[in-house]
């Protein structure tokens, strides 16, 4: 395969590679290299040239205009990550060069754009962490955008780090047919270099915590969220599995307002063992763990995904967390003991009193006193969603005779 100019349609995310040194057609004609199904894009819109360096070369041909990064063009250059659009809004992005020859030896971790595996093309880079780094990527194969969940340490890494990720892509791949579960489509090992990756669904839209931190988030809107994710982690409880990190950071939002909850990296299935839990090592996140996840991360059984609710319920209520110290280790040791702050209703008298009960029993420093299964605190949020913000009525007026 030569070296090719990787160009992306960002709407639905596909992918077209436009070899070096080749002008390829841009238009809605079927006979394009690059077919653009708009109305407002010309039959042949435009023309592109891949350069050796990564850029491409544009020739309007067009009525409607091509734009590039707002700016109408007859002839310019696009350099990687510039947007390109034509006609009216149908908008392209020049991801960078793909060159197949390219050593990628010594590289602790991969630098898109680049190939992972037979068939999934990294394009960038949209999130990482302690144990892995996610890229959104193109699967050639299934033609779709996904996103490609890559293992720290490559071929390197820790056994139980490598034991721990195939356990998450397990574990998740068992919720893989519930909507709000972002679903996991393989689980691959790079051939040479042992690189553990695995692939799941790609979600366009923003985590919750960057919708906290914006400060767009309504009321109803994130009791309405919380609700949903309820209903989720009562699903994964129905399949025996707990997930033991929900906080903001897990939770993506689309556009549309619709949740999928993802990171099932320190889940525990109900039937195992627990052998991958460490001993002395506080598995999950301060502030949203429960006191007998703190005290033993083996004792966290649904109650303490529970628990995360009521403080993912309370963070939206009223802007920080149910427990609090002056500093970290006070923080994590006032959750141990069960010394919350104030309540959700006295740090804001507009705080409904059912959603602040809702917080309270979710909270409850004993598990038994927890809400029953969280089923029944979505459905408690969701009583409040009926009686506090009743839907229009639909009124059916008879046809006239």
């Amino acid at each position: 395969m030569p070296s090719a100019v990787i160009l992306q349609e960002l709407q639905t995310g596909s992918v077209t590679l436009c070899p070096v040194g080749k002008r390829v057609a841009v238009g809605r004609n079927a006979q394009s290299f690059v077919v653009c199904k708009d109305k407002h894009v010309s039959r042949h819109h435009c023309e592109a040239e891949a350069l050796p360096d990564g850029r491409l070369r544009l020739v309007d041909r067009s009525s409607y205009g091509t734009y590039l990064n707002d700016e109408r063009i007859e002839e310019a250059v696009a350099r990687p990550g510039d947007r390109i659009v034509l006609g009216h809004d149908y908008a392209l992005k020049v991801v960078g060069l793909l060159d197949p020859d390219a050593s990628h030896h010594g590289e602790k971790e991969p630098v898109p754009p680049r190939y992972l595996g037979a068939h999934y093309l990294l394009l960038r880079e949209v999130g990482r962490g302690g144990m892995g780094i996610v890229y959104e990527a193109w699967d050639e194969q299934r033609k779709q955008r996904c996103a490609v969940k890559w293992l720290r340490g490559g071929g390197e890494a820790d056994p139980d780090a490598i034991a721990r990720f195939r356990r998450e892509v397990l574990v998740q791949g068992k919720l893989a047919d519930y909507p709000a579960i972002v679903s996991v489509y393989d689980l691959g090992i790079v051939t040479g270099s042992g690189e553990w990756f695995c692939v799941m669904e790609y979600v366009v839209g923003e985590t919750l915590l960057a919708r906290l931190r914006s400060g767009s988030l309504s009321r109803e809107e994130g009791v309405r969220l919380i609700a949903r994710v309820a209903r989720a982690v009562g699903y994964a409880h129905r399949r025996g599995v707990v997930h033991r990190d929900i906080k903001p950071a897990n939770i993506l939002i689309t556009p549309e307002g619709q949740v999928r909850l993802t990171d099932f990296g320190i889940a525990k299935a109900l039937d195992e063992s627990g052998r991958l839990t460490l001993p002395g090592i506080m598995m999950g996140t301060p502030g949203y763990m429960a006191p007998e996840q703190i005290t033993d991360s083996k004792r966290a059984g649904p109650a303490a995904d529970i628990y995360a609710l009521g403080a993912l319920l309370f963070t939206i209520l009223c802007g920080k967390l149910p427990v609090r110290g002056r500093n970290l280790r006070e923080a994590i040791d006032n959750a141990r003991k069960g010394k919350l702050g104030p309540s959700a209703q006295e740090l804001d008298p507009t705080v409904p009193e059912a959603l602040d009960a809702a917080c309270r029993q979710a909270l409850s420093f004993r598990p038994e006193d927890r809400w029953p299964t969280a089923e029944d605190f979505a459905a408690a949020l969701e009583n409040f969603l009926r009686e506090e913000t009743p839907s229009e009525r639909v009124r059916l007026q008879a046809p006239p005779r």
